[in-house]
Protein backbone atom coordinates (compact mmCIF):
# COMPACT_ATOMS: atom_id res chain seq x y z
CA UNK A 1 0.00 0.00 0.00
CA UNK A 2 1.23 3.49 -0.86
CA UNK A 3 0.18 6.32 1.46
CA UNK A 4 -0.14 9.94 0.52
CA UNK A 5 -0.26 9.48 -3.24
CA UNK A 6 -3.06 11.98 -3.54
CA UNK A 7 -4.93 9.85 -6.08
CA UNK A 8 -8.70 10.22 -5.89
CA UNK A 9 -9.28 7.67 -8.63
CA UNK A 10 -6.93 4.80 -9.53
CA UNK A 11 -5.50 4.82 -13.04
CA UNK A 12 -7.25 2.58 -15.55
CA UNK A 13 -4.22 0.28 -15.80
CA UNK A 14 -4.11 -0.41 -12.05
CA UNK A 15 -5.19 -3.91 -11.00
CA UNK A 16 -7.11 -3.85 -7.72
CA UNK A 17 -8.04 -6.87 -5.65
CA UNK A 18 -9.63 -6.97 -2.18
CA UNK A 19 -7.92 -8.97 0.54
CA UNK A 20 -9.04 -12.52 1.16
CA UNK A 21 -10.35 -13.04 -2.37
CA UNK A 22 -8.21 -15.39 -4.52
CA UNK A 23 -7.83 -14.55 -8.20
CA UNK A 24 -6.18 -16.04 -11.25
CA UNK A 25 -3.34 -14.33 -13.10
CA UNK A 26 -2.29 -16.46 -16.03
CA UNK A 27 -1.54 -19.92 -14.68
CA UNK A 28 -0.92 -18.68 -11.14
CA UNK A 29 -3.47 -18.55 -8.33
CA UNK A 30 -3.01 -15.55 -6.01
CA UNK A 31 -4.48 -13.99 -2.89
CA UNK A 32 -3.69 -10.83 -0.96
CA UNK A 33 -4.10 -10.97 2.82
CA UNK A 34 -3.43 -8.41 5.61
CA UNK A 35 0.16 -8.21 6.85
CA UNK A 36 -0.60 -6.04 9.90
CA UNK A 37 2.13 -3.56 8.97
CA UNK A 38 -0.05 -0.61 7.86
CA UNK A 39 -3.69 0.04 6.99
CA UNK A 40 -4.23 -1.84 3.72
CA UNK A 41 -0.76 -3.43 3.74
CA UNK A 42 -0.80 -6.98 2.43
CA UNK A 43 1.22 -10.13 1.95
CA UNK A 44 0.83 -12.27 -1.17
CA UNK A 45 -0.06 -15.98 -1.29
CA UNK A 46 0.75 -17.62 -4.61
CA UNK A 47 0.10 -21.13 -5.92
CA UNK A 48 2.60 -21.91 -8.66
CA UNK A 49 1.67 -23.93 -11.78
CA UNK A 50 3.51 -26.81 -10.09
CA UNK A 51 0.96 -26.68 -7.29
CA UNK A 52 3.44 -25.51 -4.64
CA UNK A 53 2.19 -22.58 -2.48
CA UNK A 54 4.49 -19.63 -1.73
CA UNK A 55 3.98 -16.62 0.56
CA UNK A 56 5.69 -13.31 -0.16
CA UNK A 57 5.23 -11.98 3.35
CA UNK A 58 6.98 -8.64 3.04
CA UNK A 59 7.51 -7.20 6.52
CA UNK A 60 4.50 -8.43 8.54
CA UNK A 61 3.71 -7.23 12.05
CA UNK A 62 1.85 -9.53 14.47
CA UNK A 63 1.42 -6.87 17.19
CA UNK A 64 -2.26 -5.83 17.50
CA UNK A 65 -2.92 -2.21 16.54
CA UNK A 66 -6.18 -0.24 16.77
CA UNK A 67 -5.35 1.51 13.49
CA UNK A 68 -5.01 -1.36 11.01
CA UNK A 69 -6.20 -4.86 10.23
CA UNK A 70 -4.63 -7.68 12.22
CA UNK A 71 -1.97 -9.81 10.52
CA UNK A 72 -3.33 -12.97 8.92
CA UNK A 73 -1.71 -16.26 7.97
CA UNK A 74 -1.72 -18.52 4.92
CA UNK A 75 -0.25 -22.01 4.70
CA UNK A 76 2.68 -22.32 2.29
CA UNK A 77 5.62 -24.55 1.51
CA UNK A 78 8.02 -21.63 0.97
CA UNK A 79 8.10 -18.05 2.28
CA UNK A 80 10.04 -14.88 1.51
CA UNK A 81 10.16 -12.51 4.49
CA UNK A 82 11.88 -9.32 5.66
CA UNK A 83 12.72 -9.50 9.39
CA UNK A 84 15.81 -7.47 10.37
CA UNK A 85 15.13 -7.90 14.10
CA UNK A 86 15.43 -11.68 13.77
CA UNK A 87 19.18 -11.15 14.09
CA UNK A 88 18.64 -10.84 17.84
CA UNK A 89 17.08 -13.21 20.36
CA UNK A 90 15.51 -10.25 22.17
CA UNK A 91 11.75 -9.86 21.94
CA UNK A 92 9.80 -6.64 21.45
CA UNK A 93 7.54 -5.50 24.30
CA UNK A 94 3.78 -5.45 23.98
CA UNK A 95 2.21 -2.31 22.58
CA UNK A 96 0.80 -1.42 26.00
CA UNK A 97 4.17 -1.83 27.72
CA UNK A 98 5.97 0.21 25.04
CA UNK A 99 3.44 3.04 25.28
CA UNK A 100 3.72 3.09 29.07
CA UNK A 101 7.51 3.43 28.79
CA UNK A 102 7.02 6.34 26.39
CA UNK A 103 4.48 8.00 28.69
CA UNK A 104 6.92 7.68 31.61
CA UNK A 105 9.67 9.30 29.54
CA UNK A 106 7.33 12.13 28.51
CA UNK A 107 6.34 12.70 32.13
CA UNK A 108 10.01 13.16 33.05
CA UNK A 109 10.43 15.63 30.18
CA UNK A 110 7.31 17.56 31.20
CA UNK A 111 8.61 17.83 34.77
CA UNK A 112 11.65 19.79 33.56
CA UNK A 113 9.80 21.62 30.75
CA UNK A 114 12.00 19.95 28.16
CA UNK A 115 11.23 19.60 24.48
CA UNK A 116 10.77 15.92 23.62
CA UNK A 117 12.09 14.78 20.23
CA UNK A 118 10.57 11.42 19.23
CA UNK A 119 12.49 9.74 16.42
CA UNK A 120 10.39 7.06 14.72
CA UNK A 121 9.26 5.81 11.29
CA UNK A 122 6.71 8.25 9.79
CA UNK A 123 4.53 5.42 8.50
CA UNK A 124 2.97 3.12 11.04
CA UNK A 125 4.76 4.17 14.20
CA UNK A 126 4.24 7.95 14.23
CA UNK A 127 0.45 7.80 13.65
CA UNK A 128 0.08 5.08 16.30
CA UNK A 129 2.09 7.02 18.88
CA UNK A 130 0.28 10.27 18.09
CA UNK A 131 -3.10 8.54 18.35
CA UNK A 132 -2.20 7.05 21.74
CA UNK A 133 -0.77 10.27 23.17
CA UNK A 134 -3.69 12.36 21.93
CA UNK A 135 -6.03 9.88 23.59
CA UNK A 136 -4.42 10.68 26.96
CA UNK A 137 -6.23 14.05 26.81
CA UNK A 138 -3.21 15.85 28.19
CA UNK A 139 -2.29 19.41 27.37
CA UNK A 140 0.95 18.45 25.64
CA UNK A 141 1.32 19.89 22.14
CA UNK A 142 2.34 17.49 19.38
CA UNK A 143 4.26 18.86 16.38
CA UNK A 144 5.63 17.25 13.23
CA UNK A 145 7.00 18.06 9.75
CA UNK A 146 4.83 17.58 6.63
CA UNK A 147 6.00 13.97 6.13
CA UNK A 148 4.64 12.95 9.53
CA UNK A 149 1.46 15.02 9.24
CA UNK A 150 0.67 13.53 5.82
CA UNK A 151 1.04 10.03 7.24
CA UNK A 152 -1.30 10.86 10.13
CA UNK A 153 -3.81 12.39 7.71
CA UNK A 154 -3.69 9.29 5.52
CA UNK A 155 -4.32 7.12 8.56
CA UNK A 156 -7.32 9.30 9.36
CA UNK A 157 -8.76 8.47 5.94
CA UNK A 158 -7.95 4.75 6.01
CA UNK A 159 -8.42 3.69 9.62
CA UNK A 160 -11.85 3.09 11.12
CA UNK A 161 -10.46 3.92 14.56
CA UNK A 162 -9.65 7.44 13.32
CA UNK A 163 -12.77 7.96 11.19
CA UNK A 164 -13.91 11.56 11.46
CA UNK A 165 -11.09 12.54 13.81
CA UNK A 166 -8.73 15.34 12.92
CA UNK A 167 -5.02 14.67 13.08
CA UNK A 168 -3.45 15.58 16.41
CA UNK A 169 -0.11 16.64 14.91
CA UNK A 170 0.38 20.40 14.57
CA UNK A 171 2.38 21.97 11.78
CA UNK A 172 5.68 23.60 12.64
CA UNK A 173 5.36 27.42 12.54
CA UNK A 174 7.07 28.92 9.51
CA UNK A 175 8.67 31.69 11.56
CA UNK A 176 9.51 30.45 15.02
CA UNK A 177 9.62 32.87 17.90
CA UNK A 178 12.92 33.09 19.72
CA UNK A 179 13.40 29.91 21.73
CA UNK A 180 12.02 27.42 19.21
CA UNK A 181 8.98 25.27 19.86
CA UNK A 182 7.10 25.75 23.16
CA UNK A 183 8.61 24.27 26.29
CA UNK A 184 7.14 20.88 27.06
CA UNK A 185 6.14 20.24 23.44
CA UNK A 186 6.62 16.93 21.63
CA UNK A 187 8.20 16.92 18.18
CA UNK A 188 7.81 13.81 16.02
CA UNK A 189 10.63 13.43 13.52
CA UNK A 190 11.00 10.80 10.77
CA UNK A 191 13.81 8.32 11.39
CA UNK A 192 14.84 5.01 9.83
CA UNK A 193 18.11 3.08 10.16
CA UNK A 194 20.81 4.76 8.06
CA UNK A 195 21.66 1.42 6.45
CA UNK A 196 18.29 1.56 4.73
CA UNK A 197 17.73 5.23 3.97
CA UNK A 198 20.95 7.16 4.32
CA UNK A 199 21.34 10.00 6.79
CA UNK A 200 18.01 11.60 7.74
CA UNK A 201 18.37 15.36 8.42
CA UNK A 202 17.51 16.15 12.03
CA UNK A 203 15.74 19.30 13.29
CA UNK A 204 17.71 22.53 13.23
CA UNK A 205 18.91 24.19 16.40
CA UNK A 206 16.49 27.08 15.76
CA UNK A 207 13.61 24.62 15.86
CA UNK A 208 14.81 22.90 19.02
CA UNK A 209 15.65 26.13 20.79
CA UNK A 210 18.77 27.81 22.08
CA UNK A 211 21.82 25.83 23.17
CA UNK A 212 21.38 24.77 26.77
CA UNK A 213 17.63 24.30 26.53
CA UNK A 214 16.68 20.80 27.76
CA UNK A 215 15.89 18.43 24.88
CA UNK A 216 15.04 14.78 25.45
CA UNK A 217 15.65 12.69 22.33
CA UNK A 218 13.85 9.33 22.26
CA UNK A 219 14.28 6.62 19.62
CA UNK A 220 10.96 4.76 19.55
CA UNK A 221 10.80 1.91 17.03
CA UNK A 222 11.49 -1.81 16.82
CA UNK A 223 14.96 -1.02 15.46
CA UNK A 224 15.83 0.27 18.95
CA UNK A 225 16.68 -3.38 19.67
CA UNK A 226 19.56 -3.25 17.18
CA UNK A 227 22.82 -1.85 18.63
CA UNK A 228 23.97 -0.58 15.22
CA UNK A 229 20.69 1.32 14.75
CA UNK A 230 21.02 2.95 18.16
CA UNK A 231 24.65 3.86 17.42
CA UNK A 232 23.63 5.45 14.10
CA UNK A 233 20.98 7.49 15.86
CA UNK A 234 23.43 8.63 18.52
CA UNK A 235 25.92 9.71 15.85
CA UNK A 236 23.33 11.83 14.06
CA UNK A 237 22.18 13.46 17.29
CA UNK A 238 25.71 14.33 18.33
CA UNK A 239 26.09 16.25 15.07
CA UNK A 240 23.29 18.51 16.38
CA UNK A 241 24.85 18.78 19.82
CA UNK A 242 22.26 16.43 21.31
CA UNK A 243 22.36 13.14 23.17
CA UNK A 244 20.04 10.16 22.91
CA UNK A 245 18.06 10.10 26.15
CA UNK A 246 16.71 6.58 25.68
CA UNK A 247 15.96 3.95 23.05
CA UNK A 248 12.47 2.49 23.51
CA UNK A 249 11.67 -0.60 21.40
CA UNK A 250 8.19 -0.40 19.89
CA UNK A 251 6.38 -3.37 18.28
CA UNK A 252 6.31 -2.05 14.71
CA UNK A 253 8.20 -5.00 13.19
CA UNK A 254 8.68 -8.76 13.39
CA UNK A 255 11.12 -9.92 16.09
CA UNK A 256 12.72 -13.37 16.24
CA UNK A 257 10.05 -14.99 18.48
CA UNK A 258 7.39 -13.54 16.20
CA UNK A 259 9.15 -14.85 13.10
CA UNK A 260 9.42 -18.34 14.56
CA UNK A 261 5.71 -18.35 15.40
CA UNK A 262 4.82 -16.99 11.97
CA UNK A 263 6.84 -19.69 10.19
CA UNK A 264 5.44 -22.48 12.37
CA UNK A 265 1.83 -21.32 12.02
CA UNK A 266 2.24 -21.02 8.24
CA UNK A 267 3.63 -24.58 8.06
CA UNK A 268 6.62 -23.31 6.07
CA UNK A 269 9.36 -25.75 5.07
CA UNK A 270 11.70 -23.28 3.30
CA UNK A 271 12.29 -19.70 4.45
CA UNK A 272 14.11 -17.02 2.46
CA UNK A 273 15.09 -13.91 4.44
CA UNK A 274 15.83 -10.61 2.75
CA UNK A 275 17.06 -9.35 6.16
CA UNK A 276 17.63 -10.92 9.57
CA UNK A 277 19.54 -14.09 8.63
CA UNK A 278 22.07 -15.49 11.12
CA UNK A 279 23.69 -18.86 11.72
CA UNK A 280 22.02 -19.04 15.15
CA UNK A 281 18.59 -18.51 13.62
CA UNK A 282 19.31 -21.06 10.88
CA UNK A 283 20.29 -23.65 13.51
CA UNK A 284 17.10 -23.02 15.48
CA UNK A 285 14.95 -23.35 12.37
CA UNK A 286 16.73 -26.54 11.24
CA UNK A 287 15.78 -28.06 14.58
CA UNK A 288 12.19 -27.33 13.59
CA UNK A 289 12.75 -28.97 10.19
CA UNK A 290 12.74 -25.63 8.34
CA UNK A 291 15.57 -24.66 6.00
CA UNK A 292 16.45 -20.97 5.80
CA UNK A 293 18.57 -19.06 3.29
CA UNK A 294 19.58 -15.41 3.04
CA UNK A 295 18.16 -13.65 0.02
CA UNK A 296 20.24 -10.57 -0.64
CA UNK A 297 19.70 -7.74 -3.10
CA UNK A 298 20.13 -8.51 -6.81
CA UNK A 299 23.69 -8.19 -8.09
CA UNK A 300 24.92 -7.35 -11.54
CA UNK A 301 26.57 -10.28 -13.31
CA UNK A 302 30.29 -9.67 -13.74
CA UNK A 303 30.90 -10.02 -17.48
CA UNK A 304 34.46 -8.73 -17.53
CA UNK A 305 37.42 -9.82 -15.38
Amino acid sequence: MALGLGLKDPPASLLLSPTGRPFQLGSARMELFPSGALPGATSLWLRLPSGKPVVYAGAPNPAPSPLCEAMQLRSAESMVCHAPLALLEAALPSREAALQSLRDALADAQAEQALTLILCPPLGTAPELAHALAGDQSEVMLFGPPQVRRACAAYGELSQALAGKATSIRSIPRHLAEGGLPAGAVLFWPWLPTAQTGSVPLPTRALLGAVGRPVRAILCTGAALLPEAVAACQTQLLQRGLELTCALPYPDALDRPGLLRYVADSEVQRLFLTAGYSDALAKELRARKVTVEPLGPPRQLALLP
